[in-house]
């Protein structure tokens, strides 16, 4: 039995270079990404498709990047009269392959919403897909890094902001029609799409109208 196991990415590009592929004529297409730090089938998507195809269109600019960490989670509100005071939301998650792949999605979560930039915050999720712990996750992702607001996201990633955060990719996640069953679930323009889990550049270059460069080499 095959049990499919998200981060939340999404690409802002200048009003400059949408307007460019406007009056060129070129179409834009939109990937969207829902998967699980710790699933095998999110990993070697994430790894072996996603990101040798992100380093490739980076600079086509023809493609909208989401990526959502939830994937098979639970999260609920955990309500009492004092939190109801505080005014605050908190919750309790639950993830497919344990506590540490929540606190994984927290993290990934946090540092999208953080960085804020793809370009920025695509190569810390990469590294940390996969991850056995957050702890290794923080070790091996955030410390080489000098530029990185280590102490903010480990915070986030491990406290009540964290799962805030989770929960909302939750609420995404939830709002799929098809529901979804399996992880990694690939949407392309907002379709399901089986086959880009295993030629993702072949799928998208067939809705890039017209083709840029990066396509020719199919």
């Amino acid at each position: 039995m095959v049990v499919g196991c998200v981060f939340y990415l999404s690409f802002n590009y200048s009003k400059f270079s949408v307007n460019e592929n406007m009056r060129s004529g070129n179409k834009k297409s939109q990937l969207s990404v829902y998967l699980e730090a710790q699933c095998g089938d999110s990993t070697h998507f994430l790894l072996s498709q996603l990101k040798p195809f992100w380093l490739e269109f980076i600079q086509s600019e023809r493609i909208d990047f989401e990526i959502i960490p939830f994937g098979k989670a639970r999260c609920v509100p955990v309500v009492d009269d004092f939190k109801r005071r505080m005014g605050k939301n908190f919750f309790r998650c639950v993830c497919q392959h344990g506590p540490e792949e929540c606190l994984l999605n927290q993290l990934m979560n946090c540092v999208i919403d953080e960085l804020y930039v793809p370009e920025r915050y695509f190569p810390i999720l990469f590294c940390l897909q996969g991850k056995m712990s957050q702890e290794e996750g923080v070790r091996d992702c955030l410390l080489p890094s000098r530029e990185l607001p280590i102490q903010r996201l480990i915070n986030c990633g491990s406290t009540i902001q964290g799962r805030r955060l989770l929960a909302q990719a939750g609420d995404k996640t939830a709002s799929l029609n098809p529901k979804l069953s399996f992880v990694p679930w690939i949407l392309v323009d907002g379709v399901r799409s089986v086959d880009a889990l295993y030629n993702l550049k072949e799928v998208l270059c067939a809705k890039l109208i017209p083709s840029p460069r990066q396509c020719n080499a199919i």
